[in-house]
Formats: C-alpha cells, sequence, structure tokens
C-alpha cells in the first residue's frame, strides 16, 4: 500500500501534525510506502531538518506545494492543481487529511476523480461558528467528493458535528481515537542526557503539578495557576506551564499579563516555570505528578492520556469529550456551570485532597489511568485505520 500525509507543515507541530508523524512511523514499520507532502515552502526555519528525520525514517519522498502561511484563495487553488499532477503520477491508495485548508487543498485537486482519501475530524464543527468562506468550501467539496473516508476523534465530536457533516453516512465514517507515543508509558529512569528533567532546572523535591498544552483563555490557565497559588505559597509544589503562548487567542493576552503579575506580587517565581514548546514531553510528564487541564473545550484530549501512561493524577473539567475519553478512571472532573471563582475553589479542593492522598488509593488511581491509556496506543490507532481504510462499502 502506498499512501501520502498531507501536512499544514512540519516546522512546529501541533496535535494533528504529531498524530500524523505517528502514524507515518507506524506503517514505515510495517513496511507500507509512505510519502509526505506540506502546504508550505521547504525554506522556513525547521522544515529541511524535519524533512531529513522523516527521510531517515525510511519516508519515499518529502514533497513541499510552497505556498505562503495564510495563502489567498486563489494561492491554495493553483496549489491544487500541482497536487493533482503529484496524484496522477504516484498512484496513492490513499491520502490522510485532517485540518482544514489541506484538505480543501487535497479534495479540489481529487475532485471528480477516482482518488481515496481519508479526512480526519479534529474538533467539534457547528453551523454558527465554522461558516466563513473557507469552511463553507471544506463542507461543500467534502459533500460531493465521493470516494472518501471520515473519522473522528471521538464520539462526542462526531455527535456535535452531525449536523455539519450531516452528508457523511454511517458506512464511510467512524469513530477512531488519537494515540500517543510509546514513549509516554516509560518510567522516568528510562530516560537520560538532556531529555531530564534536570535540564529545565526544576525542583526534583517538590510536588510538580503540570499545565500542558496551549497557553490559551479558553484553556483555563489562570485558574491552573490561581488554584495552586495557596500550595505553592506553602512551598508544597512547584508549577510547571508547558506550551507556546497563543496571543491569537482572544483574551490570552491580558490573562497572561495578570498571570504573570500576580506571580510577581506574591513572589512565586522561583514556584512557576514556564517553558515554552520542548520536544521531550514525555520525559518532563514522567517526572511531574498532577497534571492541572482546565480547559472549556476539548474534543478529546490527548495531554489527559499522556498524563494517565505517565502515572500523572489528573484535575480537569466536563467539557466535551473529556468524560468519554476519561471513562473508568478516578479523574476529578469540575463542572463546567460553576463560575471562575467556584472552578478555582474546586481544583483548589481537589488539589488539598491529592496532596493528603493514601498511597495505596494514588496507586489504584494510577493504576485505573494507566489501563485506560493501554486504549489509545499508536498500534490501536493504525489498526483501526487500515481496517478502515481497506473496508467495502
Amino acid at each position: 500500500m502506498k499512501v501520502l500525509f498531507f501536512f499544514t507543515q512540519i516546522y512546529h507541530y501541533g496535535g494533528a501534525e504529531v498524530l500524523a508523524r505517528q502514524a507515518v512511523s507506524e506503517l514505515l514499520s510495517r513496511g507500507y510506502t509512505v510519502d509526505v507532502v506540506t502546504m508550505y515552502s521547504g525554506n522556513i526555519k525547521n522544515t529541511r531538518e524535519r524533512e531529513q528525520h522523516f527521510l531517515n525514517q525510511g519516508v519515499n519522498k518529502v514533497m513541499h506545494l510552497g505556498l505562503d502561511i495564510n495563502p489567498s484563495i486563489l494561492s491554495v487553488l493553483g496549489s491544487s492543481l500541482k497536487l493533482r499532477k503529484i496524484l496522477k503520477k504516484e498512484n496513492y491508495n490513499f491520502i490522510e487529511m485532517s485540518t482544514v485548508t489541506p484538505s480543501i487543498i487535497g479534495l479540489l485537486s481529487t475532485i471528480f476523480t477516482r482518488q481515496n482519501v481519508l479526512i480526519g475530524i479534529h474538533h467539534v464543527y457547528k453551523k454558527d461558528r465554522e461558516k466563513g468562506l473557507k469552511y463553507q468550501l471544506f463542507r461543500m467539496l467534502l459533500s460531493i467528493k465521493l470516494n472518501k473516508k471520515v473519522y473522528y476523534i471521538s464520539n462526542y465530536v462526531k455527535s456535535a458535528s452531525k449536523q455539519y457533516f450531516y452528508f457523511v453516512k454511517y458506512w464511510n465514517s467512524r469513530v477512531i481515537y488519537n494515540s500517543i507515543s510509546d514513549s509516554f508509558f516509560k518510567d522516568s529512569n528510562e530516560f537520560d542526557g538532556p531529555t531530564k528533567i534536570d535540564y529545565h532546572m526544576l525542583p526534583s523535591d517538590k510536588t510538580l503539578l503540570l499545565y500542558c498544552g496551549r497557553l490559551a483563555e479558553y484553556k483555563g490557565i489562570d485558574i491552573a495557576l490561581y488554584s495552586s497559588a495557596p500550595f505553592l505559597k506553602a512551598g508544597k509544589c512547584h508549577l510547571v506551564f508547558l506550551g507556546y503562548e497563543d496571543h491569537n487567542i482572544e483574551g490570552t493576552t491580558s490573562v497572561l499579563r495578570e498571570m504573570k503579575s500576580f506571580i510577581s506580587r506574591h513572589s512565586l517565581d522561583d514556584s512557576v516555570s514556564f517553558l515554552g514548546q520542548v520536544d521531550s514531553v514525555d520525559a518532563v510528564m514522567s517526572q511531574t505528578n498532577i497534571l492541572l487541564h482546565p480547559t472549556k473545550l476539548e474534543g478529546f484530549g490527548l495531554v489527559l492520556v499522556e498524563a494517565m501512561a505517565s502515572n500523572n493524577m489528573i484535575i480537569t473539567t466536563n467539557a466535551e469529550a473529556i468524560p468519554e475519553i476519561l471513562q473508568g478512571t478516578d479523574s476529578k472532573m469540575v463542572d463546567l456551570d460553576l463560575d471562575k471563582e467556584e472552578m478555582i475553589n474546586e481544583f483548589s479542593i481537589e488539589l488539598e485532597r491529592l496532596f493528603n492522598i493514601k498511597d495505596c488509593v494514588r496507586q489504584d488511581s494510577l493504576r485505573k489511568g494507566r489501563e485506560r491509556a493501554d486504549n489509545f496506543t499508536e498500534e490501536n490507532r493504525i489498526n483501526k485505520l487500515i481496517e478502515f481504510v481497506k473496508q467495502d462499502k
């Protein structure tokens, strides 16, 4: 089988790119021929290094359509012709696409052809929200494409997006859960060199609280800080923020400004670390203890699975797909109907409980989390994707 994975870019790995990269690695290990194509130029910073990494893994070729970042509709149309030429030459069994703009280009280049496409739906789509020209074009092209299969990353995403994708029939759609790297199941002593947590100058003698993901207002980053503040002041723990600051999200800039002012006023600079993006999330998480995830939106929650695999206790919300992903675990899910002050209080109460929990109870909770995480391995995901692609109507 010969497969093409269409990435938006490879110079920075977001959630969809991480999943595609994992799928590429797993398919290569099974002897599949895999090519990679990206929307942008190969000359963008870090792209050539990531390209070489793919080639070293065994990827057949890495191609770039050469679009500018935030491309115009006309340039998107032009790139679809370029991709169409590639597809005619290479004869792929299927193309995988998981974000909107690559999906538009891929659908334009395959429309009215017999080329099989696999489209991943990674978040909830709603008619009153995803209504711009880009989304309307994506939906229209997907509705008229014949040789398509669509997978949703959770039952919640499928159910909540049902009206938006009303034309996708049950026989060419499926729920296929996301997966995490096997490295998250490692013990902390299996990591060495610069990936160890001491490389980030974090204390090894305190309970480590972790927020991991984009630093954005809707992710509840301020709740993570304010709920842990009493314990930070008492010297019981250290709070780590892992992820980039997404100032494109409304409200993020002001929230981060208020948080950093709070840290300064309360002399917490030595108790809170902002690490930005790191390549060794698995190594960091192997030594942290409690994940704080106060998000308002979550179509899946890869970080929750990563935390369970890494033996972290979890305090989160009941947003969207989170109850589905944490099913059968003891993880605390705070009700989103509470106001911010109530949520901060609930997170603090649960933190207090976890600081004082009996070790036997903690170990039993961690066991349940790890057993749940076993359902989200790369092998399981690829098995289901391959089975889905090969399935006839």
